[in-house]
């Protein structure tokens, strides 16, 4: 392991990417947390699934919607520029954001202009994040996929995890002199800050280092049907290896029951173990939550590069469904806070364990051509599974997310979901190791066994 984290950051070019994804995903964060802290956690304000929703909706719904077709330009424009563009745009609505919730107001056109800031925010950085995904493979050997995509698998959770400590402290820090919509303003400037030190790193790569292969200008121009006729094919590249498409489909599976229990603890939190007007303390417990998941997204690529080394990741992939459901179905359906923390870290090392698994699946099947735009699918499929899981609590959850059954259904469906995977991969289960063959070891039990 050690050797080989060695070897990738031997490389500039990788060591370049990396530091540009950790400044991006920070940034990408404090937007998130900002717009939580500003909707959600206001004294003001109780939270329902509803709102939930709506915030994930907002940030994640239109960019699954064309994010698809953005995907395609990822293929034709240099990957380099994109994120010196994009980091540009975003670093100015980071500070139009900040500077319009410091006003304080509360009156529905702000908070609809507010909303569809951050609506653009975000989805510029799931437009950025599939070309950064899509130009790793540019940075590495074809058999260092799975733990090139180990590092950056950790930059989504340290990202999340360094900005919920920089909003925490905002919030916590300031409460005894500054008004909430003062501080949250706060946070945005930081996001602001982050974005302008992505767009440092981004001017010292070189401007084809991280692809594509065939640009724009080889390719012809880029009009609305050509775009849609190069979603369709990829869509049939996809189709054709079965591998990703079955990583994508497992994802969206994975991310709706992250996105439903996230869910159920934000109201447990909020509207069933505190009152509503004890903001704080309820926030100081989802975070104790949120650190555990953020745990596990830690952990899961870690474990993950070694487990697939030793089983492969196909039967890796069964085992995380598998042992998630039955946690999630026992421990996650005892409503008490240290239990749900125990879900929490589980369901994050499961979670981010298989984005590492997709991730890989994605670059050793398919083609440089196509993999923008099979990024920009897995997003879509991504984002919209979370929102889709918010529904269902708000569909089958009662306000205060209390219910054992819904905890119970939400494991047994990942249960399901490993079986199914496990019967419909049975043919050909080799094909599952592309892109890990570096880490192919034996299991600890052959060890033992030749000793």
């Amino acid at each position: 392991m050690l050797q080989g984290l060695r070897r990738l950051f031997s490389r500039s070019l990788f060591r370049r990417l990396f530091g540009d994804r950790v400044a991006n995903q920070t940034g990408d964060g404090l937007i998130q947390v900002g717009t939580a802290a500003h909707v959600l956690f206001s004294p003001e304000e109780q939270p329902t699934a509803a709102a939930v929703a709506l915030v994930l909706a907002v940030t994640m719904v239109p960019y699954s919607i064309l994010g698809p077709f953005a995907g395609a330009f990822l293929d034709r424009w240099p990957r380099q520029r994109v994120i010196m563009v994009v980091d540009s745009i975003r670093l100015g609505l980071a500070l139009l954001l900040g500077a319009l919730i410091l006003t304080g107001g509360r009156a529905f056109g702000l908070q609809l202009t507010i909303m569809v800031l951050v609506l653009v925010a975000t989805s510029l950085n799931r437009f950025l994040l599939a070309g950064l995904q899509a130009g790793t493979a540019k940075t590495v050997e074809p058999s260092e996929y799975l733990q090139a995509n180990t590092v950056m698998a950790l930059l989504g959770p340290i990202g999340v995890i360094i900005a919920g400590i920089i909003a925490g402290a905002v919030r916590l820090g300031t409460g005894g002199f500054l008004a909430t919509h003062q501080a949250d303003a706060i946070i945005f400037v930081f996001a602001a800050g982050t974005f302008a030190v992505s767009l440092l790193v981004a001017v010292r790569i070189p401007r084809d280092a991280l692809g594509p292969d065939v640009l724009a200008a080889e390719r012809g121009p880029a009009s609305v049907t050509a775009v849609g006729q190069g979603l369709v094919e990829a869509l049939r590249h996809l189709r054709d290896r079965s591998p990703a498409a079955w990583a994508i489909g497992l994802i969206g599976v994975q991310r709706l029951l992250y996105g439903s229990v996230m869910v159920l603890i934000i109201l447990m939190y909020r509207n069933h173990f505190h009152p509503v007007t004890d903001v704080e303390p309820a926030i100081a417990d989802i975070g104790l939550w949120v650190g555990a998941s953020g745990v596990g997204f830690v952990l899961g690529p870690l474990i993950t590069n070694r487990a697939s080394g030793w089983w492969g990741m196909r039967v890796w992939i069964i085992v995380l469904f598998i042992a998630e459901g039955i946690i999630q179905a026992t421990v996650g359906a005892i409503l008490w806070q240290p239990t749900l923390i125990i879900t929490g870290l589980v369901l994050g090392l499961a979670s981010q364990s298989l984005k590492t698994c997709t991730d890989t699946l994605l670059h050793a099947h398919c083609d440089d051509l196509f993999k923008g735009r099979a990024f920009a699918i897995c997003d879509m499929v991504y984002n919209a599974a979370l929102v889709l899981g918010s529904l269902l609590v708000w569909w089958v959850a009662p306000a205060d997310g209390v219910s054992v059954p819904v905890m119970v259904g939400l494991g047994l469906v990942a249960v399901v979901a490993g079986i199914g995977f496990a019967i419909g991969t049975g043919r050909n289960p080799q094909v599952w190791q592309q892109g890990a063959e570096s880490l192919r070891t034996p299991a600890p039990a052959a060890d033992a066994a030749q000793e």
